[in-house]
C-alpha cells in the first residue's frame, strides 16, 4: 500500500483576500505562509504564527500580512497546508 503526500495551496493577490481567508479558515489551518513577487519568487516565508494560541494566532497573522503588504515587491500571498 502506497503513502500519499499532498499539498493544498492558495495563492491570493491582495491583503484583503488574504485576511478574509484567515478570518474564514483560521491561520492554524496552514503550515506555511509565503509572500511572492510578480515573478512568483519567494520574498518571505513564515511559520511563526503557529506558536500562538488560536485567538492570538489569527491576530498575529493578520499583523504579519499588513507588515508584508507594505513592501512594494509583494504581489501574492501563498497559503500552504501539507
Amino acid at each position: 500500500m502506497g503513502q500519499y503526500l499532498y499539498k493544498i495551496q492558495w495563492l491570493l493577490e491582495n491583503k484583503t483576500n488574504a485576511k478574509k481567508l484567515i478570518s474564514t479558515l483560521g491561520s492554524k489551518s496552514f503550515d506555511v505562509i509565503t509572500t511572492r513577487n510578480y515573478d512568483l519568487k519567494v520574498i518571505d516565508r513564515t511559520t511563526l504564527f503557529l506558536q500562538y494560541s488560536y485567538n492570538l494566532c489569527d491576530v498575529k497573522t493578520k499583523q504579519w500580512i499588513d507588515k508584508q503588504s507594505k513592501n512594494p515587491d509583494v504581489k501574492y500571498f501563498e497559503f500552504i497546508r501539507r
